[in-house]
């Protein structure tokens, strides 16, 4: 098999998802080509291990034919402002262009088979057969973090996948029943693929988490994007309850968006990240800064926070997935997450029911009473986090890779 992977430089769990799937790809397939913007090259290139299997092509053509390109964008910038419905065409002549460098590449490698993590996207004209990951339907339960507009372009793009995919992958169990009750016409194929853990390689085993300690102020973390799902707003009221009664921590927030949180001016692009804002600035004398969202920040950064905090808190009300769960369970990390079915689903993968604090969704006076335990306990002179649970070796990445391997294998290659 010859794999053609397509990257599209999102910032965060899929940028993750897709580190870890390559690796093991290259292990499993005879070539991996790997598509991506040309300012995501070198990132992608120092994280990898450079690897015989593996080649990087840019998402564009090479200089020489990038007149084109600037030729496009210009023509954008003088329709933007005069001339609404010529945008539109201006978009289908760069997917034009997008689809003849895909089939080039196609061509130049003998690509036998395309998969593509990312839905959000427009559906490559191509003749190899194509799986696409489907990480959640979020626009059909939080549309007001999509944007006026954007709901129903992300719906088209997504009957385009479900009519050109020949295969599609839902991350969860959660998923493909969101898949079965939005689209219940598809009888496409659809195989269940969920993300895999690092397990135990010895190149990501951990050094011992501190603890917090008497003299070490507590530390909670929530790292994820800021939208409505997420529910930041019941996770800021459960800090406010722990402050009035004279708690002294911090709560470090990371993820795209997280940033607008600290900003004294209105949000208007998302109504859910517009109400948290607007509820830390009305209680700005009593957070006393004690909160600190921080925005997009490197994976080194994340996965430090992850071992030095005291618990990460996840309160999300909506999930496909969640892989910070995952990644904390990995760390070793106290957790006490949302009552949410793809949690749920997660715990009973990895049979980590008892070592994770489930509080019901919304709920913030119960957030706030499980907050306060992990207070209280970490002020104690010999109190730890728990070590990696070995169930985390049911699913690796190598197993996710190799699910999807076999599914593709099973279709008529190009």
């Amino acid at each position: 098999m010859k794999l053609l992977l397509r990257e599209h430089g999102i910032p965060g769990g899929i940028e993750t998802v897709n580190i870890q799937l390559v690796k093991e790809f290259t292990e499993l397939v005879d070539l991996v080509v790997w598509v991506m913007p040309v300012a995501r090259l070198k990132y992608f290139q120092q994280i990898l291990p450079p690897s015989d299997h593996l080649i990087y092509e840019t998402q564009f053509w090479s200089r020489e034919k990038t007149w084109v390109q600037n030729s496009v964008k210009k023509a954008e910038g003088i329709v933007h402002q005069k001339s609404r419905p010529v945008r539109p065409a201006l978009r289908n002549l760069r997917h034009i262009l997008w689809d003849l460098r895909l089939k080039w590449i196609i061509r130049r490698y003998k690509i036998t088979h395309s998969f593509c993590s990312w839905a959000y996207v427009n559906v490559p004209r191509i003749s190899v057969p194509t799986g696409v990951m489907v990480m959640d339907l979020g626009w059909k339960h939080c549309p007001d973090s999509f944007g006026h507009g954007t709901q129903d372009w992300v719906e088209s793009l997504f009957f385009s996948w479900l009519k050109k995919a020949a295969v599609v992958f839902p991350v969860s169990e959660t998923t493909t029943l969101d898949l079965k009750r939005f689209y219940p016409w598809y009888k496409g194929m659809i195989r269940v693929v969920p993300h895999g853990t690092l397990g135990n390689r010895r190149d990501n085993m951990l050094s011992e988490p501190a603890a917090a300690g008497p003299s070490r102020r507590p530390l909670f973390y929530y790292p994820a994007r800021a939208g409505g799902n997420k529910d930041h707003l019941t996770l800021f009221k459960a800090c406010e309850t722990l402050f009035a009664q004279g708690y002294d921590f911090d709560l470090v927030l990371t993820g795209e968006k997280t940033e607008h949180f600290a900003d004294a001016n209105e949000y208007n692009d998302d109504i859910s990240v517009e109400t948290s804002r607007a509820f830390l600035q009305r209680n700005q004398l009593l957070f006393q800064g004690r909160v600190k969202p921080l925005g997009y920040r490197p994976r080194s950064e994340v996965d430090a926070l992850y071992e030095c905090c005291t618990a990460v808190v996840l309160p999300s009300a909506f999930e496909g997935f969640g892989l910070p769960l995952i990644e904390a369970l990995e760390k070793g990390s106290e957790i006490i997450c949302s009552d949410n079915p793809a949690y749920r689903e997660q715990l009973s993968r990895y049979g980590c029911e008892d070592q994770v604090c489930v509080v019901p969704v919304g709920d913030a006076a119960a957030l706030a009473a499980e907050m306060e335990k992990i207070i209280i306990a970490s002020r104690r002179p010999l109190w730890r986090k728990r070590s990696q649970s070995s169930a985390l070796e049911r699913w690796t990445w190598k197993d996710a890779a190799t699910a999807y391997v076999e599914s593709l294998s099973a279709l008529t290659p190009a």
